[in-house]
């Protein structure tokens, strides 16, 4: 209840990204996690809230007010309670239009600081791929190092054949792998999911955001692979399993993942500039219907065959045919 609620409220506040929005609130994964005693609750809702709200001020004019400031306070603090990962979602906070800070000092200084790294963007990509490998080396400096840490990435998110659990438990599972991956959803719906969200990233072509909005997505995205990453290997491969030696990153799962997918809409309102994909509003709501309810159908199917047919439903069409034929004949 507590999430119908805030989800709800967190969808229909946003200023735009709403129907990705509330397809990721949707999705199988999202909905076993938050009717179970996870506290995925909290950490999907935080995310949904602060990307919400941080719509709110991208596409805002006037200056910040006390409210607003205690709004982002408050959101800060349920990120840090929520989970971890989930703190890196204040750089959407840190990346508003300096003219939400009136005018004064602090706002020409940073608007100059923005408007440096826009005009040199080799050397801000540059610099954040030095972060990017700093933080690398320094997270994996007790296991080999930077190129130690760099290939165990690489082999965690780029090689199926070496890490088994890359696409059932992490891919697929952002999508929908169930009850401890004892079964999943199939692959060809969990690809028109995808597909779908893809589309509904675009859906908000009118609307303008700075460059650094979509690049802050990205790198919101990619640094909670690499984090949350680094953080299953110290605590649950080398720790738990001990398997100090190991060349991938074993425990990672999906749904570590899901809530940061609505950070596709500002990289799709960013790219539909350059793509055309044309969908009126009452085919993208019937589509929207019929994808969502399509999943979460199938998935309660699985359930309901998995828990509750003595042999996993796999003779469930057959038994069915003969109780009927049972009552006529």
């Amino acid at each position: 209840a507590f999430y119908i609620v805030i989800s709800y409220f967190a969808v229909k506040k946003a200023k735009f990204g709403q129907y990705l929005l509330a397809a990721v609130a949707l999705l199988p994964i999202t909905i076993q996690q938050v009717a179970s005693l996870s506290y995925d609750v909290f950490f999907f809702l935080s995310i949904f809230c602060a990307f919400s709200y941080a719509t709110n001020l991208w596409t805002r004019k006037e200056p910040l007010k006390l409210k607003d400031w205690l709004i982002l306070l408050g959101l800060s603090v349920f990120l840090y309670i929520s989970k971890a990962s989930a703190i890196s979602m204040i750089l959407l906070f840190a990346i508003l239009p300096t003219a939400l800070l009136g005018e004064n000092f602090f706002a020409k200084w940073l608007e100059t600081f923005w408007q440096f790294w826009k005009k040199h963007k080799i050397l801000a990509s540059v610099g954040l791929t030095l972060i990017g490998l700093a933080i690398t080396a320094v997270g994996f400096r007790n296991y080999g190092g930077l190129s130690a840490g760099l290939q165990i990435i690489f082999n965690t998110f780029g090689r199926p054949d070496i890490n088994p659990q890359l696409d059932p438990l992490v891919t697929d599972g952002m999508i929908g792998n169930f009850s401890w991956f004892i079964f999943k959803l199939p692959s060809w719906l969990i690809m028109l999911n995808f597909a779908f969200l893809g589309l509904l990233s675009f859906y908000d072509k009118d609307i303008q955001l700075d460059t650094r909005v979509p690049v802050s997505s990205v790198i919101i995205f990619v640094v909670n692979l690499i984090v949350t990453g680094f953080v299953l290997f110290s605590t649950w491969t080398v720790a738990s399993l001990q398997k100090a030696d190991t060349s991938w990153i074993e425990g990672l799962q999906g749904r570590y993942y899901t809530p940061f997918l609505v950070l596709l809409s500002p990289i799709g309102v960013y790219l539909s500039k350059y793509f055309k994909i044309s969908i009126t509003q009452n085919h993208l709501k019937k589509l929207f219907i019929f994808v969502t309810s399509f999943t979460l159908i199938y998935s309660l199917v699985l359930f309901v065959l998995y828990f509750y047919f003595y042999d996993g439903g796999r003779m469930v069409i057959p038994t069915i045919w003969q109780k009927i034929r049972d009552m006529f004949i």
